[in-house]
């Protein structure tokens, strides 16, 4: 029964990158548990490199930086690169995952994006969370 339920666009549907790497598109909405689950999920994948493209969850309130870190803390611990797009909480982002080691050669931003692009090749997996990153699934696909 559960089979015949159509899946939803945009929740951890996979496809494929014209460099063949995998896409987890995770676009369609993000919430703290469900950005961590896709992340610790990157591990199932039999791929060598791991990326995450991320943007800010908003309408955290007062669990925002907590649960930001958190989340930087997944990613430095499941992904060699991380693309995060600009918001309000990148600044504290960027600095967690700095604290646990990521160095700048593995933190991209908007500005170095046709760099992060350049690592995206058929061995990679990558997990968009949030819908400001599907505009770049976009570019890949």
């Amino acid at each position: 029964a559960a089979s015949s339920v159509p899946a939803i666009a945009h929740t951890m549907q996979p496809l494929r990158a014209k460099s063949g790497a995998l896409l987890i598109d995770a676009t369609y909405n993000a919430s703290t548990d469900g950005v961590l689950s896709g992340i610790a999920d990157l591990s199932l994948y039999k791929k060598s490199k791991r990326s995450v493209i991320f943007q800010d969850i908003i309408e955290l309130g007062s669990e925002a930086a907590a649960d930001h870190e958190r989340i930087a803390r997944a990613m430095a611990a499941s992904a060699q690169t991380v693309l995060l797009l600009a918001s309000p909480l990148m600044p504290l982002i960027m600095a967690e995952l700095k604290k646990q080691g990521m160095t700048h050669d593995q933190i991209f931003t908007e500005d170095r994006l046709a760099d992060f692009l350049k690592t995206v090749d058929a061995d990679t997996v990558v997990f968009f969370a949030g819908r400001g990153a599907g505009r770049i699934l976009n570019k890949l696909v």
